[in-house]
């Protein structure tokens, strides 16, 4: 039996001077990678920067090990959450891909595209 690819949603996103954003994002293939100290502080600190870069507060934040709950308030109407997203993504996963290489482990082929 073939198996099918992961379902991905497909989400317009709004955005409303003032209003708040609950956020939530998945890791490659829903993998239970945020069970590591380490690459949730990475995580942590990578949303903590891209907010200040885009003005938005973040105001909560949850790791589960497959998926990151986040409440976000744009406190300026330039502010854009696919920015924001690319911005807590991207140095997220090339500081953990540097680890990775570094530590010369054999996730680094499954999570690589």
């Amino acid at each position: 039996m073939d198996e099918q690819p992961p379902h991905r949603k497909r989400v317009k996103h709004f955005h409303v001077p003032g209003h708040f954003h609950a956020l939530t994002f998945s890791t490659y293939r829903r993998r239970p990678l945020l069970t590591n100290d380490r690459w949730r502080t990475i995580l942590a600190r990578s949303i903590d920067d891209a907010c200040q870069l885009e003005a938005c507060q973040w105001i909560a934040m949850v790791f589960m090990p497959e998926h990151v709950h986040l409440l976000v308030l744009p406190v300026s109407a330039e502010a854009s959450i696919s920015r924001l997203l690319q911005k807590i993504k991207q140095p997220t996963s090339r500081q953990i891909k540097t680890m990775l290489v570094e530590a010369r482990s054999r996730l680094l082929d499954e999570l690589t595209i």
